[in-house]
């Protein structure tokens, strides 16, 4: 579709892309790190960290963050996240990209606590 024939949710979908520009800082509670991630993540930007995570669906988490984060200013591998990173801190992280559902399952698979459910970071999911 050209530029001359957009669409009114095409104008929608461009200002919130352009009203969204830029990154937010989450600091991870268990590390001490500073992570960043895009303001706004595009439905492309999962697919593709998930189409690398192919034939590995239970480490899908690890590709989209790996994808998606510097950590004080630097790009983890999804193995580095995987060996590295405190659970807590990837569950932080899933919590914000994917949302309070999936937050809340990787509580569950943790084990954590009703104490435990909160996160300074209780922004709604970036979708």
């Amino acid at each position: 579709m050209s530029d001359a024939k957009k669409t009114g949710v095409v104008d929608k979908l461009r200002k919130l892309a352009e009203e969204n520009k830029g990154e937010e800082v989450i600091h991870l509670k268990q590390s001490d790190i500073r992570a960043t991630i895009p303001k706004l993540i595009t439905h492309g930007m999962m697919m593709k960290a998930q189409t690398k995570a192919r034939g590995k669906p239970g480490q899908t988490p690890n590709f989209v963050i790996a994808d998606l984060c510097t950590f004080d200013g630097e790009r983890l591998t999804h193995d580095q996240i995987a060996s590295l990173l405190p659970a807590g801190d990837v569950q932080q992280l899933t919590t914000v990209i994917f949302g309070d559902a999936i937050g809340e399952a990787m509580d569950k698979l943790m084990g954590a606590g009703e104490d435990d459910a909160g996160s300074e970071n209780d922004a709604p999911a970036h979708h």
